[in-house]
């Protein structure tokens, strides 16, 4: 992977580095391969380009008989590329890659289920997702990445950001 597309991201949301950038990209680009995997499409094969704001866009994307291999596929395919890309840690992407998991696997009728047979076939790299139960909203992803769109001018923190205290986002999710 080359710079343009991180280097778009970081002009359209004047992201202060090249790590923040890469960051946004990957939680933007993790979660929309995560959605056609969850909806059984294969994201591995799936054109990525630049969008409004420097935002990558994902195309269509074919019917998979292994939508979850397909997308343990690109994962192990750009993780590498996109952290020598903007400088972040494999690691730190796969935790967002496994939140984008645990929040796709929210729109199915067995979040942890899904979450946990997605994340399985990633492999070892890919940490476990959590979830926690708030009273009126259901299940919701207790996130163990953070995005960094709050180090964005003019940007705050996510609801489920884990970046703040437990009774913050508690209040928050309320």
């Amino acid at each position: 992977m080359d710079r343009d597309p991180i280097d778009a991201l970081r002009r359209g949301t004047a992201a202060p580095d090249r790590r923040v950038a890469g960051v946004l990209y990957w939680y933007a680009l993790s979660g929309a391969l995560t959605r056609l995997a969850a909806a059984g499409f294969d994201g591995a094969d799936a054109p990525v380009r630049t969008g409004a704001g420097g935002w990558p866009e994902v195309g269509e994307a074919a019917p998979s008989d292994d939508p979850t291999g397909a997308l343990a596929r690109a994962f192990h395919r750009l993780i590498p590329e996109i952290a020598q890309a903007c400088g972040a840690t494999e690691r730190s992407l796969w935790a967002i890659g496994t939140d984008s998991i645990a929040g796709a696997a929210l729109a199915t009728g067995e979040p942890r289920t899904v979450a946990d047979r997605m994340l399985q076939a990633c492999g070892p790299d890919a940490p476990a997702a959590r979830f926690d139960e708030v009273p009126g909203r259901g299940t919701v992803v207790r996130r163990g990445s953070c995005c960094l769109l709050y180090l964005c001018p003019g940007m705050s923190k996510c609801l489920s950001c884990p970046r703040q205290t437990p009774q913050e986002r508690g209040a928050r999710l309320a």
